[in-house]
């Protein structure tokens, strides 16, 4: 199957395994001699990952320990054992040439076979077996095999080690900009439910009009404009123009020239942004609304002023349908 399909490190370290189980030590030292040739390839081996292919080595060799601890020990045992011993000793300094950190559970095998082997030769001329304990318990089914199409094993490029952590920081992108996109959806419904508290375009009266008079100033145009582009007409909002005057005057002539600056307001925004009438609602508001006090002059020229916010209103603004 290697021959044929090739192999990477889990694979052969399922196979490993699963020899042990069947053909005991012979097998457990023939699926070491097979973990060390890979290992003699460690940097193009399968996976790319160091602490991958470490953990599926500390992996192996746990499974092995109980594994060990299960078999019928005896002297007739004993070249079987040096022969095990002797492939552990060689993977151990493969790995070490490798440049790789020691492995506890490798270590730990080494020593329970060291250990057997030294109680054997004391005890070789009895032939009595080693008393063994049978309550560890078995172990785990074999890792799931995955075999390789290629023989022999293609080189990892080094961007394909950082492929993961790329794939990763996409994704958290990704989640990060969904939360974002769910937080504004429900800002927006929230402003749908309260748009009162949106702020209006505040226009200053002495930017449109001349003192006293109700037309549209020839220099009020770029005003306009700009409150244009912030009113954006659509269905279901109502454009509300109202205009203000401060409290100095007349309170009727006041309340009529706040609505005729309002309405002038309005048809210019109507007739260059060809906005149908029912998007609009127009008040006069006189000085009922002051937004700051009237006491000294800066605060009346504020007052008087044009207010423009858009409104929720069902069917405001909405284009009529055409019959046949």
């Amino acid at each position: 199957m290697f021959h044929n399909n090739g192999a990477e490190l889990q694979t052969a370290a399922s196979f490993a395994l699963a020899r042990s189980q069947r053909h005991g030590l012979e097998g457990m030292a023939q699926g070491v001699t097979l973990i060390e040739a890979l290992c003699s390839e460690w940097s193009s081996v399968w996976s790319p990952m160091t602490t991958v292919r470490l953990d599926i080595l500390a992996w192996l060799f746990a499974q092995l320990q109980p594994l060990l601890r299960s078999l019928e020990i005896t002297a007739w045992t004993l070249p079987a054992l040096v022969r095990l011993d002797s492939e552990l000793e060689r993977l151990s300094m493969q790995l070490a040439r490798q440049g790789q950190v020691p492995l506890v559970t490798l270590q730990a095998l080494c020593h329970q076979v060291g250990g057997l082997i030294h109680r054997l030769e004391r005890n070789g001329a009895s032939g009595e077996r080693l008393p063994i304990s049978t309550r560890v318990p078995e172990p785990a089914f074999v890792m799931p095999v995955v075999i390789l199409p290629a023989h022999p094993m293609p080189e990892v490029p080094p961007a394909a080690s950082k492929s993961h952590k790329r794939s990763f920081a996409l994704w958290l992108f990704a989640f990060f900009v969904a939360v974002a996109l769910a937080c504004g959806f429900g800002w927006f419904i929230a402003s749908q439910q309260h748009p009162a508290g949106a702020e209006p375009v505040q226009l200053d009266s002495l930017s449109l009009f001349d003192a006293g008079s109700t037309e549209l100033k020839a220099g009020s145009t770029k005003v306009l404009i700009n409150a244009l582009a912030s009113i954006q007409a659509q269905s279901g909002w109502l454009i509300e123009i109202v205009g203000h005057t401060d409290t100095t005057g007349n309170a009727e002539q006041n309340l009529q020239i706040s609505y005729a600056h309002a309405l002038a307001v309005r048809d210019w925004m109507q007739r260059m942004g060809d906005i149908p009438d029912n998007c609009f609602a127009v008040q006069g508001a006189a000085g009922s609304q002051p937004i700051t006090s009237n006491d000294t002059a800066s605060g009346r020229a504020a007052n008087r002023r044009v207010d423009i916010r858009l409104v929720p209103q069902v069917e405001a603004c909405a284009r009529p349908s055409t019959g046949y």
